[in-house]
Order: C-alpha cells, then structure tokens, then sequence
C-alpha cells in the first residue's frame, strides 16, 4: 500500500501543485489520498475474501514425518472472520497511505506546478 501510494504521489505531482495552487488545502489533499489508499485497502480485502471463497470448508493436514503427529484444519469463513480482514485491509490501507498522504499535502504548490510526471 506504501509503495503504490508513494508512485501515485510521485506521478501526480503536478496535479497536486494545481490543486494547491487553485487552493485546496494541505488537509483537503492528505484526507484525499488517504481515502484513496482506504479505498485500495478495501479492494484488496475483497479480492482476498474471494480468492478464498474457492477453498471453504476444505479439510487438510500438515504431517510432521519425524514424529508422525498430523495436525488437521478446516477452511471456514465466518462472518467474524469475514468483518475482521476488511477491518484489517482499511486498517492498513489507512496506515500504509498516510506517509505518503502527508508528502502530498505538504508539497510546495509552486515546485509542484514545475515537476512533470
């Protein structure tokens, strides 16, 4: 999330500087792309949820040869479970968006304005 965070602040750094320049403040410009880092994060959390959905309720094991123990488990999908991974993705798309968040508010509209992804 840092890293594409990080290239979208990179490559619109111009649009940035017209937005700060046209006066867009530095907490309109940080909340805006913390939103969108949030909006990736929750994206992420659905992809992961369906990736899932596939191996639900298959049963498989793990056999340790040196002691012969095997440990079982089961893929289940509980709705606990299913409101903890997305409170999980905003949480770090939230965290993951915010350095770069904070880079974008904070540029200098003029040097900004300059630049050309």
């Amino acid at each position: 999330s840092i890293n594409t965070m990080l290239a979208s602040v990179a490559s619109r750094t111009h649009e940035i500087g017209v937005l700060r320049a046209i006066g867009y403040g530095p907490v309109s410009v940080f909340f805006a792309f913390v939103l969108e880092s949030a909006a990736i994060g929750v994206l992420g959390g659905i992809i992961g949820v369906l990736l899932l959905l596939p191996i639900q309720g298959i049963e498989t094991g793990a056999m340790n040869w040196n002691t012969f123990t095997d440990v079982s488990f089961t893929f289940h999908l509980t709705p606990a479970l299913f409101l903890n991974s997305f409170v999980l993705a905003l949480t770090l798309g939230v965290v993951g968006g915010a350095l770069p968040a904070l880079r974008a508010a904070f540029l200098k509209p003029v040097d900004a304005v300059r630049q050309r992804g």
